[in-house]
């Protein structure tokens, strides 16, 4: 019984650690651009 606890507890550290690399490799978005008209040919982001 003890050796199963031991292999569950195992089990579920290593897919915690999976879980949390994954998560913490996912980049955060750039903000959105915005455009504004200054001009007629001109532009500002």
């Amino acid at each position: 019984m003890f050796r199963r606890l031991i292999t569950y507890l195992g089990a579920a550290i290593l897919l915690f650690l999976i879980a949390w690399m994954g998560y913490t490799q996912n980049p955060a978005q750039p903000p959105k651009l915005t455009l504004n008209k200054v001009a007629e040919d001109l532009y500002e982001i």
